[in-house]
């Protein structure tokens, strides 16, 4: 596998999604990487005119038509070396920020499922509306848990679970990820 971006596209990428005026409305590189999964393992393919102003944010401004073609030749590399890495044989490294059982590294967790939960959201036709039940709540269920949707949902209920329990289920789920976004590549795929 080649990938279409090396480590100096990828700094570039992430500088410019966190360059002044654009923090906040772009997906940070952790959060754009997780939406990519879920982007390109839909039901259907996903066009880049309906991803792309999701991975900018509404108004984002380029300086130049320079800058313009510049980026958006780094987030379609990106988006297909995503692809690409979901493809192959052996595990990807996700993006996240910060060493391990650290808040910064947690923070960037909840970043890349809940970016991961909007790619899912994109999705026409809708995975919950092309998958059986059972497995519809396999492959959503983990990106609940860890970006806190899930926690947010019980504590409107007027439910939760205790701080050890949570801790648990967040670093059980933690460690299979990947898989399981491999997993929902694959199902997509299948179903073409």
């Amino acid at each position: 596998m080649n990938p279409a971006l090396g480590c100096a596209d990828i700094d570039r990428l992430e500088a410019f999604l966190v360059s002044p005026g654009r923090l906040g409305k772009a997906l940070a590189l952790d959060a754009l990487q997780g939406f990519l999964c879920a982007v390109v393992s839909a039901p259907a393919p996903i066009e880049p005119s309906r991803w792309l102003p999701t991975a900018l944010g509404e108004g984002i401004e380029f300086d130049d038509p320079v800058e313009a073609t510049e980026m958006l030749r780094l987030l379609m590399g990106f988006h297909n070396d995503v692809a690409d890495q979901l493809d192959a044989a052996k595990p990807f490294e996700l993006i996240l920020y910060g060493d391990d059982a650290t808040e910064e590294a947690r923070r960037s967790l909840e970043l890349w499922t809940e970016g991961y939960l909007i790619g899912v959201s994109l999705a026409d036709p809708s995975w919950q509306s092309q998958a059986p039940v059972d497995d519809f709540k396999r492959m959503i269920l983990p990106f609940y848990l860890l970006s806190g949707r899930m926690k947010e949902s019980l504590e409107g209920e007027g439910r939760r679970y205790d701080a050890r329990t949570e801790k648990r289920l967040r670093d059980e789920t933690s460690v299979s990820l990947v898989g399981v976004v491999m997993e929902n590549r694959a199902f997509w795929l299948r179903r073409r």
